[in-house]
């Protein structure tokens, strides 16, 4: 059995001082084996001793010293296939007897080389698709949410969700997919402060670069301290999807945030810049830190470069015509 390791303590601004779980625990977990973890006073002894939640834990190992297959993921994302329309067609003829002889959820994912957290978003251990895998099977089908729907949904009540089969039920019902609903409206009946600004509109401030500084100096604690994004947005007077794009839960300023208080320095994009990222797929996006991390290592501002650049890889259409005018042929 391999010495075990301490990790040192991680101060995150996680709810009690918890520390995040890191890769390289996951790979200090995967060494201990079993008779480590018994050792240990169990799964609950390793958190505890690691300083991390419990129940975070138990998502990336198991008590018999295995990674789960999400950790195995977390330590190997390179490699791992895109979830497909013919995929989630496969997956649906599976059904609950297909799924368990595969090894459940985490078996299909192993066999299909995808990440289990991004499978069990689309597909359920009973063999069913989720909303968010019907929806996309059925794109074209689906209505726009409109304000009237909104003002429907408010008056349903926690009550009146659950008897439709909750926000899946919802989002079935009046047609509209689900990962949309849930932007507007929460399980317990009340909107979101999106969807309380989507039905008040008038009256909202600008975000200025003054209020960029308040935020960035309250910290963690500070925003949970006023009920999170949506209680400084709603303190604010400002609309809550617009205060997102620029500060994070954790107290952070986004990318977008941090370009809007320092916009001198900035490259501007050239072609060659586009190709190269043209040429860095989504795994090369990813292990930059996304697109958030390609626009730092680049100098450039991330919203300027989410006007080419997809999160998977490709060029928006914007981009693509950029090239193709001056390669002197058509844009589309």
């Amino acid at each position: 059995m391999p010495p075990l390791a301490k990790i040192p303590r991680q101060e995150t601004g996680v709810s009690g001082g918890k520390a995040t779980i890191t890769d390289a625990m996951l790979r200090t977990w995967k060494a201990l084996d079993q008779a480590g973890i018994k050792t240990a006073g169990g799964l609950d002894g390793v958190a505890r001793r690691d300083n991390v939640p419990a129940r975070a834990l138990k998502n990336y190992l198991r008590a018999d010293g295995s990674l789960t297959q999400l950790g195995e993921d977390r330590l190997a994302p390179g490699g791992k296939a895109t979830i497909t329309d013919a995929m989630l067609q496969t997956w649906k003829a599976l059904g609950q007897a297909g799924i368990a002889a595969a090894g459940g959820l985490d078996g299909v994912a192993k066999r299909d080389n995808v990440r289990v957290a991004a499978l069990r978003s689309y597909l359920r251990a009973d063999g069913r698709l989720t909303q968010l895998g019907e929806d996309r099977l059925a794109p074209g089908r689906k209505a726009k949410i409109t304000d009237a729907m909104l003002q429907t949904w408010k008056v349903l009540g926690q009550a009146g969700i659950e008897a439709a089969g909750g926000l899946d039920g919802v989002a079935k019902r009046d047609n509209v997919r689900a990962t949309a609903l849930r932007h507007y409206l929460r399980a317990d009946g009340s909107l979101t402060q999106l969807g309380e600004d989507r039905l008040a509109p008038s009256g909202k401030a600008t975000i200025t670069d003054a209020m960029l500084q308040t935020w960035k100096a309250l910290g963690h604690e500070g925003i949970k301290a006023v009920g999170g994004l949506d209680g400084v947005a709603k303190r604010d007077n400002v609309p809550a999807g617009a205060l997102k794009n620029y500060l994070r839960a954790d107290g952070r300023l986004t990318q977008l945030g941090e370009d809007r208080l320092n916009p001198d320095g900035k490259a501007t994009i050239t072609d060659a810049m586009l190709r190269t990222w043209k040429a860095l797929g989504r795994a090369g996006i990813e292990a930059a830190g996304g697109l958030d991390g390609v626009a730092k290592r680049d100098k450039i501002p991330a919203g300027t470069l989410k006007n080419y650049l997809r999160a998977d890889g490709r060029l928006t259409q914007y981009g693509e015509n950029r090239l193709l005018r001056k390669a002197g042929a058509q844009p589309m």
